[in-house]
């Protein structure tokens, strides 16, 4: 998330539109939920090839934790991007910036609260 923060924080500061940029960025970051479940199915056959080489973590090989870091890095860099992006865009009222950016935190706070305890409590069992 660090990376797309990053990045898109220098580019909200060209963009003419960032909260376009962000509609943008959230519907990439979509597709990938979307596209996850069937991709993660195929690259199954791929992990248990690279578990041979344990030795990172208990259960997981370098292989395996690089093979997981190249699924999440884009969908986590688009998901990095967005605040940077919809921070520009409600700078852009001096009057209320202070209220708006404290809102703005406790919004992307609070929903990254309910996403993780709906993936951990919910939806993984739905899976099964």
């Amino acid at each position: 998330m660090a990376i797309g923060s990053l990045a898109f924080g220098k580019i909200a500061d060209r963009a003419k539109n960032p909260l376009r940029l962000y509609g943008v960025l959230e519907l990439l970051v979509g597709c990938f939920a979307l596209g996850f479940p069937p991709c993660s199915k195929g690259f199954s056959g791929l992990s248990l090839v690279c578990a041979g080489d344990r030795g990172l973590l208990p259960g997981l090989s370098l292989a395996q934790a690089l093979l997981l870091v190249s699924l999440l890095l884009i969908p986590t860099a688009l998901m990095g991007g967005t605040l940077p992006l919809l921070t520009r865009h409600l700078a852009a009222r001096a009057d209320a910036l202070g209220r708006n950016l404290g809102l703005l935190y406790g919004l992307n706070t609070w929903g990254a609260v309910l996403g993780c305890s709906a993936a951990g409590f919910v939806l993984i069992a739905m899976m099964e």
